[in-house]
């Protein structure tokens, strides 16, 4: 049932990127989920501002997956606005993840919407679990 209600709202959302892009869009927030990719580290601007580290802000070093293909993201609170992102904000409280970066890496966890200014993407994944893969 759930299956059906995605393809149908992306059937008849205005508001998506080509749907071409991917056959499966996740749903934020959700429970447990899989994402493949290469897990990177990247620089944003942090405090006093989170706008520009050249500025004077303080650099955060986050760790990213960078998608194997640029994904859709559904979000019911948002009118079921959809969003085709290429890479999603790690948050590994528990250190789960020993892998280091420019690994090919599955991970699965709970996926949410970004909150506060530490978070740098508009999707983040907590941790349940963490691959290699080939």
């Amino acid at each position: 049932m759930r299956k059906l209600f995605i393809i149908l709202t992306l059937i008849f959302s205005s508001n998506s990127k080509s749907d071409s892009i991917t056959k499966h869009c996740y749903i934020v927030p959700s429970d447990e989920e899989n994402l493949y990719g290469v897990l990177e580290k990247q620089t944003y601007a942090g405090l006093p501002n989170y706008e520009s580290v050249e500025n004077g802000d303080i650099p955060e070093t986050v760790t990213v997956i960078r998608l194997n293909d640029p994904m859709c993201f559904m979000f019911p609170e948002r009118n079921y606005e959809t969003i085709h992102i290429k890479s999603v904000q790690v948050v590994d409280v528990n250190k789960i993840i020993n892998t280091v970066e420019n690994q090919k890496i599955k991970v699965s966890g709970r996926l949410f919407e970004a909150e506060t200014g530490h978070h740098h993407t508009e999707v983040l994944i907590e941790v349940t679990n963490a691959s290699k893969t080939l």
